[in-house]
């Protein structure tokens, strides 16, 4: 494959290499693949397609971070120190020259060449086409085709990112026939002022395109410069690094408080990020540095991966059984030499336990004042729960004195006859009454009464009202 002419930044090689770009926790362009530096690998196969890079002397091509990028945090730099040294990239496009679209590219000019600050990067095509040259009669056949910042109207300025339109913009020429500026090469368009569009006429939009190349090559030596945004076939190029943990803060989860035994309201949440932006994929450890408390299965430690907004969130922190503060620490980071270990606390507070629920029944009986031997009345009979734990049984027997006799009691375990009447309610939620109405008659005149006494398994809070009486005047 032929060289381009002597003193052009560019220089074509043929060793290529396969390379798959992978998604990485990049921030790119909307829109843009992301590119880092572990993605573009040498070029070493001819039918390579993903983007790759060439490099040869003491050429190199890596994409680095830095304050200066244009986009993100990552620009690629090409850096040429010899004057015979080559770094570019490439990539085999699957596209016939008429279907590249728009062409566009930003260079940054870090060092310029001593007496040349005009070079920068290149827009190349290497191209095969079928066509007959108007020139000499025979098939055009393979070219190089280069477009240059150098030949643009506008001046090629260090220590500023510029964005260049190959689509749109005059300056192509073609290797093989580099004629004088304004006159037409054997592939049908004029050197350094034809547009793309010129391009693709002269060639045909079917010619076939072996690699989409932005090239720093022969004739750049001391050049090192920066490359971002490079575009083709409708698909954007960002170069940028994945970003490493630099800092982590509490995000969800901070400052609340928990009885103990019981498990804290909010799951702590922790946001990682990386010159200021959420770094995915990343472990973050939460322990429990002081006080009582624990992740699930007892553990002072659990560990949570960052999603894609940089957060991780713990599992269930529960209150250990001694009230007080509590320090929860989450580290994230591998100490490498790209990765600093970052942390931040969260601070809690386990609170003394409520008191334990008890029982605490209450019983109370009304009847009319007073009544007539032989006529039947209505008593009621009410059991509450006052207490903060349900009451599974209650039992209530309702005694008769002063010749009173049962008539009926709908609620009563065994058919109400005699002077003694057994309830039993349950279960009984906090607060709740249960209503009874047991139906009486008296025999004899003089001061009769209803007593009643309500139970229940274990020890009452206040057994005062666990009894009630009432009286009835009959004559």
């Amino acid at each position: 494959m032929p060289s381009l002419r002597s003193g052009a930044v560019l220089v074509l090689t043929a060793v290529l290499a396969a390379t798959v770009l992978t998604a990485g926790p990049a921030l790119a362009a909307p829109g843009a693949v992301s590119v880092s530096d572990a993605d573009l690998r040498p070029c070493a196969s001819p039918t390579s397609v993903p983007l790759c890079s060439v490099t040869s002397g003491g050429g190199t091509a890596a994409v680095v971070d830095g304050a200066t990028a244009q986009s993100g945090d990552g620009y690629l730099r090409l850096s040429t120190p010899g004057a015979g040294d080559k770094a570019y990239i490439r990539e085999v496009p699957g596209l016939p020259l008429g279907r590249l679209g728009d062409l566009a590219y930003s260079t940054f000019v870090e060092k310029a060449v001593e007496g040349r600050p005009n070079l920068a990067p290149s827009f190349n095509l290497e191209v095969t086409s079928s066509k007959t040259s108007p020139k000499d009669g025979l098939p055009m056949g393979f070219t190089s085709l280069a477009w240059e910042p150098i030949y643009q109207p506008a001046t090629v300025t260090p220590g500023t990112w510029q964005t260049w339109t190959p689509s749109t913009q005059k300056g192509w020429w073609a290797s093989k026939d580099v004629t004088a500026t304004g006159t037409e090469n054997r592939f049908g368009f004029t050197t350094y002022t034809a547009t793309f569009a010129d391009v693709v006429a002269a060639l045909g939009a079917d010619a076939t395109v072996y690699y989409v190349e932005i090239n720093q090559g022969s004739g750049a030596g001391g050049l090192q410069s920066g490359v971002d945004l490079f575009r083709y076939g409708g698909k954007t190029y960002d170069f940028e690094n994945p970003a490493t943990a630099s800092a982590i803060t509490a995000s969800a989860g901070n400052n609340q408080s928990a009885a103990a035994g019981q498990p804290f309201p909010t799951a702590l949440a922790a946001t990682v990020t990386g010159r200021s932006r959420p770094v995915p994929g990343t472990p973050v450890v939460f322990r429990v540095t002081a006080g009582s408390a624990s992740f699930p299965g007892g553990s002072p430690t659990a560990s949570a991966t960052t999603g894609a907004t940089g957060v991780a969130t713990a599992p269930t922190l529960t209150a250990g059984p001694t009230p007080g503060p509590v320090t929860i620490t989450a580290t994230a980071g591998s100490g490498a030499a790209t990765e600093a270990v970052v942390s931040t606390t969260f601070s809690a507070t386990v609170t003394a336990p409520p008191p334990a629920a008890v029982t605490d029944l209450a019983v109370a009986v009304s009847a009319p004042p007073t009544g007539r031997p032989g006529n039947s009345f209505v008593a009621t009979v009410r059991v509450t729960n006052k207490g903060g734990a349900p009451v599974a049984k209650a039992s209530t027997v309702v005694t008769l004195t002063g010749g009173l006799l049962v008539v009926s009691a709908p609620d009563a375990v065994k058919p109400a006859v005699g002077t003694s009447v057994t309830i039993l309610d349950g279960p009984l939620a906090p607060g709740a009454t249960a209503v009874h109405r047991v139906t009486v008659v008296g025999t004899r005149a003089g001061t009769a009464g209803l007593q009643t006494v309500t139970s229940a398994a274990g020890p009452d809070a206040t057994p005062a009202d666990n009894t009630a009486t009432a009286s009835v005047r009959l004559g």
